[in-house]
């Protein structure tokens, strides 16, 4: 931050000097002082007054004749001084001008980037995703025809891909939809406590087909009501699935929900504990952007899953986060504010 005063003062020491030496080169000076004075937004007003003092403090320190002499040639300076106002403030807001211009542009890009992005994913939604439902069926009924055990195999795995794809492209179209925000009005008040039950109902698969147990560390006869739209279910189904999916088979996953204070806000903290490999320190933050980045460096999966998770509590203005687990692992954070 720019010294107010300390403009002040090397103006009246500039000032001082070209009256008493007389000498131009010191009018430089004083325009690279206005320009500073605009760039710090000190007004010309501010600047007059310290002409003004420094003309008054000479007045007691010379004899008349020179006192007039110096009060004569004091209009070159302040004229010097005005006229660096001027051109200083019409650079400012050239400068402005042109900064507004190519803001716009950027934007005007970034809209058809977006544009562009969005029927990319609408046409990958619907042609990649006709043949898929063909791939599906296929490997379908060749699992139901044959009798070689390898064939059955075979069209599991590929049956199974494909509906890893499919889930793939339904993520990027949320995705999608969360980047480009929400109004007030899409908001409405439901129960942490009721979504969860429902994720936990929808991953029963899963859950048994890894010998998974939940450890559920929270009240279960209990509302924990919020505001918010139907993509913040993402986020917890999001990392509740990563646990289950990079945890060791038959492990423990430990959940809670509590009650806490930030900023004098009630909020709920919402924690998913698991005992897998762990996120390396400088991945903790990263790991949400790695939709963007795709920086995989040990990570497992596409990414996609953890870059909905982040844009979805941003949206209902909470946070997300990773800290290590003592016992190994990982424990992944929410915060909402509470309704």
């Amino acid at each position: 931050m720019t010294d107010e005063s300390g403009l002040r003062k090397e103006y009246s020491v500039i000032l001082r000097a070209f009256l008493e030496s007389g000498n131009d080169r010191y009018l430089m000076d004083i325009e690279t002082i206005s320009k500073k004075c605009v760039r710090a937004n000190i007004g010309p007003d501010y600047m007059l007054e310290a002409h003004l003092n420094t003309l008054n403090g000479l007045v007691s320190e010379y004899p008349i004749e020179k006192t007039v002499r110096m009060f004569n040639s004091a209009s070159e300076p302040l004229i010097q001084l005005m006229m660096g106002y001027a051109v200083a403030y019409h650079e400012y807001i050239d400068m402005h001008e042109k900064r507004y211009e190519r803001e716009k542009r950027l934007a005007d890009e970034l809209n058809d980037a977006n544009n562009l992005q969005e029927m990319f994913i609408s046409i990958m939604s619907h042609d990649i995703r006709s043949p898929l439902s063909g791939v599906v069926g296929y490997s379908s009924l060749i699992r139901m025809r044959s009798k070689d055990e390898k064939v059955v195999g075979f069209a599991d795995k590929i049956e199974k891909t494909a509906m890893e794809i499919d889930q793939m492209i339904e993520s990027m179209r949320t995705y999608s939809k969360v980047k480009k925000g929400f109004s007030d009005e899409d908001f409405e008040e439901f129960d942490l406590n009721e979504m969860l039950s429902e994720i936990f109902e929808f991953l029963e698969g899963k859950i048994k087909e890894h010998g998974t147990k939940l450890d559920i560390k929270y009240q279960t006869d209990r509302r924990y009501p919020v505001r918010g739209i139907e993509f913040i279910r993402n986020a917890y189904l999001n990392i509740i699935d990563n646990a289950i999916k990079y945890s060791p088979m038959n492990s423990t996953i430990t959940i809670t929900l509590d009650d806490i204070d930030i900023d004098s806000s009630p909020h709920w903290k919402f924690g998913v504990a698991d005992n897998g490999e762990g996120i390396p320190d400088d991945m903790k933050e990263a790991v949400f952007e790695r939709f963007v980045r795709n920086d995989k460096r040990g990570i497992k999966g596409s990414g996609i899953g953890l870059a909905i998770t982040k844009h979805a509590v941003a949206t209902h203005k909470g946070n997300v986060w990773i800290e290590d687990n003592p016992g190994g692992g990982s424990i992944f954070y929410i915060t909402v504010p509470q309704a």
